[in-house]
């Protein structure tokens, strides 16, 4: 019984993309895009498996500038040393 119910989805899942489909083509629907603009990546990771002494300045250089931007240790975030407070 629960296979016809999920065979049934699936099949208006398929009929309404038909549907959508159909009318795009022919230019009844515009398109709808979600596609966001393409940003610069902040993420970082070394070059090889072990990191080289570039590759640990290039951390300590982002390490500090994100202290810099959240106003760095003691700045009324979260304390998250471990220790009792």
């Amino acid at each position: 019984m629960l296979s016809i119910l999920f065979a049934a989805l699936i099949i208006v899942v398929i009929a309404d993309a038909a549907r959508v489909w159909w009318q795009t083509m022919s230019g009844r629907r515009e398109p709808v895009l979600s596609e966001v603009p393409a940003e610069e990546s902040h993420l970082w990771a070394p070059s090889g498996l072990f990191p080289t002494a570039e590759d640990r300045a290039r951390q300590a250089e982002l390490v500090g500038a994100g202290r810099e931007r959240s106003g760095g240790p003691g700045s009324g975030g979260p304390d998250r040393s471990g220790g009792d407070g």
